[in-house]
């Protein structure tokens, strides 16, 4: 009950912050307010997992908004000559303690609902020892081949590059999101290849697993760095990270550390050359090594310019940082925009329809533009929180963020009673990838995921047990 009472008071503080300290004094305001925040939830998670939380969608949770709504405002508010590209980011700073208060308070109802159906649970033993790399691919053959064959229909349609050079294939024909969403979902391999490569590293036996391991992923990698995509190249790295956490329940802090410190600067850099890349790829549907090298060569030029003038940092966090689309929301809601009353949650019960089987349902990708900064190129999030208040103001937040609790927990229970299987925490570890962004997507998005973690290891596990069939047949027989 301690971790309770020190997040009830971390609410209370945030809270009195932003009421009391005027919005004039916006630093004092921030930090008055993030600190709190940041504190009371992580003293929360402490207090009930440890200084090695697990892989469970809470800690998670903790992480995504610590990370992109809470600890980039610290940094932002305090800039004092902002480049004019942060110009428009800015704008909304006054908001950012009030973002603070209201992850908080979303945050400790969303533990409240966890809560009410958290305990212990006994794995069930599942005979799924996989002994080699070339087991591995067999089993995990038919999701592989998805993947790859998703791959090569977004290069063929012109819908690889993430900036300038696309087609209309991306934008209007309705099969891509389901084929981006195959594509994405490679992380699953990486985890399930270097749960297998850690396990057997413990045993003294993980040469052949590691070798197999680093050319995935590498591979992987191969793929999304050509493109400019940013967040699934970081992506690779935390999925590589979460296995290992996941093998030996422990985290390795120093080389978050240094990953983050190194992601910062790939960010920067990749920011550079997605844009290149768009300008100077001559076919959308094919990848040339002299372009690659064209945009790296451009993107260098650019990048040192930042570097030496220290842009570079304030380019980095403020792509990191999330708060402002829920700063948007709380200034303009309802004073530019009246409450929606529940309208973005209707597009709840087709993420249940296949979009093959209906082209034309609604997407359930939420983004604010429809309502503000609707001049400014690209798409930013509603995010969880945000289209809680959205559609009912604090009440929505009260009512949408223990909801999400309770089915957050039911997801790591379905997934925590098969863990012993490698293809289940394969899965789990792979869609963790995702979890850990999902703070800024609607409430269809979050059960989209969950539901597509859960049908792709029930599907795996069959073929799994169809191979195990037909190897021990003959035995059988005989």
């Amino acid at each position: 009950m301690q971790r309770w009472y020190y997040l009830l008071l971390s609410n209370v503080i945030c809270l009195g912050i932003v009421l009391i300290i005027p919005s004039e004094s916006l630093i004092l305001r921030t930090f008055g307010a993030v600190i709190p925040a940041v504190v009371g939830i992580w003293v929360y998670i402490f207090l009930k997992y440890g200084k090695y939380p697990p892989l469970q969608v809470e800690v998670l949770m903790s992480v995504g908004v610590t990370v992109q709504f809470l600890l980039p405002s610290l940094y932002l508010c305090s800039i004092t000559a902002p480049p004019e590209y942060l110009a428009s980011s800015l704008q909304y700073l006054a908001y950012y303690p009030d973002v603070a208060y209201a992850v908080l308070l979303g945050q400790s109802l969303f533990f409240i609902g966890y809560q009410l159906f958290d305990g212990k649970i006994e794995r069930r033993y599942e005979d799924s020892e996989i002994t080699s790399p070339l087991m591995f691919i067999q089993i995990f053959f038919p999701f592989i081949a998805a993947v790859w064959l998703s791959r090569i229909i977004i290069l063929a349609t012109g819908s690889y590059y993430t900036i300038g050079a696309q087609s209309d294939f991306m934008y209007k024909n309705p099969w891509h999101s389901i084929i981006a969403q195959i594509s994405y979902t490679g992380f699953v391999i990486i985890g399930g290849i270097w749960i297998l490569a850690w396990k057997s590293m413990k045993k003294g036996m993980g040469k052949l697993w590691l070798q197999s391991a680093l050319i995935i992923s590498i591979v992987e990698l191969a793929w999304y760095l050509p493109s400019g995509g940013r967040e699934p190249v970081l992506a690779a790295g935390v999925a590589i990270i979460f296995s290992y956490i996941f093998v030996e329940k422990k985290i390795p802090y120093k080389w978050i550390a240094i990953g983050a410190c190194i992601s910062t600067i790939i960010v920067t850099g990749m920011d550079f050359y997605r844009y290149s890349i768009g300008g100077i790829a001559s076919k959308v549907d094919t990848v040339r090594l002299d372009e690659i090298r064209e945009a790296v060569s451009v993107s260098q030029h650019g990048f040192l310019e930042e570097w030496i003038s220290g842009e570079w940092l304030i380019r980095a966090i403020s792509r990191l940082a999330d708060a402002r689309s829920v700063a948007v929301i709380l200034e303009g809601v309802p004073k530019k925009v009246q409450y929606l009353k529940g309208d973005t949650y209707l597009k709840i019960p087709f993420i249940f329809v296949p979009r093959f089987l209906y082209p034309d349902k609604p997407a359930a990708i939420l983004a604010i533009n429809e309502w503000f900064l609707q001049n400014e190129g690209g798409s930013s999030p509603t995010t969880l929180i945000g289209e809680a208040y959205l559609n009912f103001g604090w009440l929505g937040i009260f009512f949408v963020m223990p909801i999400m609790g309770i089915i957050s927990i039911i997801y790591d229970k379905t997934f925590e009673k098969h863990l012993n299987d490698t293809v289940w925490s394969a899965v789990y570890v792979g869609f963790a990838v995702t979890i850990v962004r999902l703070h800024v997507q609607p409430v269809a998005i979050w059960l989209g995921v969950f539901m597509k973690a859960v049908i792709l290891a029930i599907i795996l596990r069959l073929w799994q047990r169809i191979i195990v069939l037909k190897r021990t047949a003959p035995h059988i027989k005989g």
